[in-house]
């Protein structure tokens, strides 16, 4: 009897263990596209270390697999494709090769300087680190969290801890550096130091971190592989899958620009003298698609302290891909006693959080423009972007008054040059309606203060005397025309009206104040006039007083803000601001202001407040590693603003220029003053040359008169699409069924039965 009861005994223990094995889930290998089948995670399960490749979060459209390594899976749970933090290495480890090998095969980059004992920078040649070479010594640690995972990374070489979680909403990953988690130097060694091993101890060295790349190569296509990456280089560019012959470099590309107060102007770097084109991402966004799947990644926090990294599959790497990347701080330099020294910019005084979005697409002939589609509708709903109809129009940037060398009794001083009175201006108005050229918008700069140099910063809006009184400024829009007054409240050149160049400037690292000029690409030189940048804490102030003032200027009339909306800046002076905190200063003070609004080349941030955008942009920086240019910014907000393209007049090819609007469903737009270009010999002012009205009014009319038919039909229609037919014939779809058909050849072109003519565009449909 004992003998069967322990035979039951040993059965119903053999069913347990047999029941409990088949509920552990088995080590992965993780190789591409295998899932391990597991039970699904339940909800509200507490936090603890992951120790084997298992499902840690779940959401309707989605489910995440981990490992210990910190190494994850999105799968798509209709589909059941899978995404990986990065890619499978076996099929192109020979093909990638140096740094990248490592970098990209690690969720975490680490850029840094090392600190000597003094606690001083003792080299300033930036190096990396990644989370690869952690994870054979054990140094990274993966927790399960709510939704996701948390994955500490500690860079004991370096004397820094970075922290990032992973979670799941929706249809979204969500990737974000956990800003009050993340350490460096003093704070990283009281965490460890309870644990700290010799091994640890001996290989700690202090540094500075410069930035941090976050899943470098998420979403990254191999050579074997079908697909493309879309990054936000001005109106926008491309890459494909197929490898470049030659060793590909990674594109930086700022979102919002470059930080204008790194180095004091002067201070050249032998090596990057040459002219090249710039790269800025007005938009905080980038895209891949392989294939019927797709993602959309948003800088989502942390966006004006923000770059996006793009690279192109070459001989020293197999992928192409796209990421972002948080900017802490910059090497930069100086001259001082002759010679140029380096040093730290710092504006943060922690680690800020910095979070990225990826949105996740499947489509059948997935394109670029379903990327724009999805993000149009997410912008829209949270109110980023709001849809509006205008008139179109032919848009004049109208050159007020600058100030001039001049002498009183012998004495040299500076007097104001009115080069477009109003009444100037309302004359130019009634020219062109004569003319036919029924609407018009107007950005009026140097009307105000000392002109367009913007001598002080200003104190109210009070009209300059020379160019007339508020009756006049108002007679401009009885015609209808919408007039934008600009009005700039960053830039300066000396102390005045309650601000100091020395106290309320930005300051670069070595407490010296920032001067920036312009550079010109049809004379290669810089604008002889430099200028001072006003401390971000000191805008809201100065804002209110000119905003109070305004109150004067007819309703009708509103406003733009200079290069506030084109630029972000940190001040790394004492009283240190980071870009994150500018940004903000400036949306504050776009949300005070209660009339219409218009901005230049606007940055996302000024969405919101916007009715207008000048000059925006409708090229790339055409860096080498793109295979193309599309025009995502217009695909975004066609319909939602009014859109000018360049300046026709100041275009170097203005044939090709025009085209381009066209392309884009820009508006035409010239910069114009109704004195003769003469009057500027031997001023500060050259770079006004090419302006004057009465030589440019037959160039106006004609290309308003060629654009005026298509651009009633799509002004405030949305993109639906953009391809391409050759390299030079461009299509642009729109919502109400117009497409049109831009040719850059020399020879004609026959499409669907309609003929494009050489260097000219032709529409159907609507």
């Amino acid at each position: 009897m004992k003998r069967i009861f322990r035979i039951a005994v040993i059965i119903v223990i053999c069913v347990v263990l047999v029941f409990l094995l088949t509920r552990i889930v088995p080590v992965s290998s993780k190789k591409e596209e295998k899932i391990p089948q597991v039970v699904v995670a339940e909800e509200n399960i507490p936090e603890y270390p992951i120790t084997e490749y298992a499902e840690v979060a779940k959401t309707e459209k989605l489910t995440m697999f981990a490992d210990e390594k910190g190494q994850f899976t999105v799968k798509n749970n209709q589909t059941g494709y899978a995404w990986h933090s990065h890619p499978d290495e076996s099929k192109t480890a020979k093909k990638t090769i140096g740094i990248n090998r490592r970098n990209f095969q690690s969720e975490v980059v680490v850029n840094y300087v090392y600190l000597n004992e003094d606690g001083k920078t003792s080299s300033y040649t930036e190096a990396s680190a990644n989370s690869f070479n952690l994870i054979p010594n054990g140094w990274v640690k993966c927790e399960k969290i709510k939704n996701g995972i948390k994955v500490t990374y500690d860079f004991y070489s370096i004397c820094a801890r970075i922290c990032v979680s992973y979670t799941l909403q929706g249809n979204s990953l969500i990737a974000n550096i956990i800003g009050n988690e993340t350490l460096e130097s003093t704070a990283f060694r009281k965490a460890v130091k309870n644990t700290l091993t010799s091994e640890q101890k001996e290989v700690m060295q202090d540094s500075y971190i410069t930035s941090i790349w976050v899943l470098p190569t998420f979403g990254a296509g191999s050579s074997e592989e079908t697909g493309f990456v879309f990054v936000p280089d001005g109106c926008g560019a491309y890459m494909d899958f197929k490898p470049l012959s030659h060793t590909t470099e990674i594109t930086t590309i700022p979102v919002y620009g470059d930080e204008l107060s790194i180095d004091e102007y002067g201070v050249k770097n032998t090596e990057t003298q040459s002219v090249v084109r710039g790269t800025q991402a007005y938009l905080p966004v980038f895209a891949g698609a392989k294939g019927t799947n797709g993602y959309l990644a948003e800088i989502t926090k942390g966006d004006a302290a923000a770059s996006v990294n793009a690279y192109k599959a070459g001989t020293m790497s197999a992928y192409t891909g796209a990421s972002a990347q948080l900017n802490l701080r910059k090497v930069t330099y100086a001259t001082i006693g002759g010679r140029t020294v380096q040093g730290i910019a710092e504006p943060f005084d922690r680690i800020p959080d910095f979070e990225i979005t990826y949105d996740f697409v499947t489509k059948k002939d997935l394109q670029i423009s379903d990327f724009a589609a999805l993000l149009r509708e997410k912008w829209e709903a949270s109110g980023q972007i709001k849809r509006q109809r205008y008139e179109p129009s032919l848009s004049l940037k109208v050159i007020g008054a600058v100030d001039v060398a001049a002498h009183t009794l012998g004495v040299p001083t500076r007097k104001i040059k009115a080069l477009t009175t109003f009444d100037h201006a309302n004359g130019m108005v009634k020219s062109l309606k004569e003319d036919s050229v029924d609407s018009l918008a107007i950005q009026y700069v140097g009307w105000s203060n000392s002109g367009v140099q913007n001598a002080k910063v200003p104190k109210d809006a009070k009209p300059i005397g020379a160019l007339g009184n508020i009756k006049d400024l108002e007679r401009i829009t009885r015609s209808g025309s919408a007039l934008y007054l600009d009005i700039d409240f960053i830039t300066f050149q000396k102390n005045g009206n309650g601000i100091s160049k020395n106290k309320n400037s930005v300051k670069t690292a070595f407490d010296k104040p920032v001067q920036i000029r312009e550079f010109s690409y049809s004379t290669f030189e810089y604008e002889k006039i430099g200028k001072y940048l006003l401390s971000p804490e000191k805008i809201s102030g100065v804002f209110e007083k000119v905003s109070k003032s305004f109150g004067k200027i007819p309703s009708g009339i509103g406003a733009s803000f200079g290069q506030m909306s084109n630029v972000c800046y940190s001040n790394f002076g004492k009283n240190a601001v980071s870009r994150i905190q500018t940004k903000k200063y400036f949306c504050e003070v776009f949300s005070k202001w209660d009339r219409s609004m218009a901005a230049d080349s606007a940055n996302a941030y000024v969405f919101p407040f916007v009715q207008r955008i000048f000059n925006t942009p409708i090229s790339s920086g055409r860096q080498r590693i793109y295979d193309g240019e599309i025009p995502f910014y217009q695909m975004l907000l066609h319909g939602y603003a009014a859109m000018t393209g360049p300046y026709l007049n100041r275009c170097a090819t203005q044939d090709v220029a025009f085209l381009k609007t066209v392309e884009t469903g820009c508006e035409p737009g010239f910069m114009a003053m109704y004195e003769d270009a003469t009057l500027l010999n031997d001023t500060d002012y050259d770079i006004y040359y090419g302006n004057t009205f009465e030589l440019l009014k037959s160039d106006m009319v004609k290309i308003y008169q060629r654009y005026q038919a298509l651009l009633g039909k799509i002004s405030s229609e949305r993109i639906t699409d953009h391809r391409m037919h050759r390299d030079d014939i461009a299509e642009t779809v729109y919502e109400n069924g117009i497409r049109v058909f831009v040719n850059y050849s020399d020879e004609d072109f026959l499409i669907e039965n309609v003929t494009v003519p050489a260097h000219d565009f032709a529409y159907i449909g609507g």
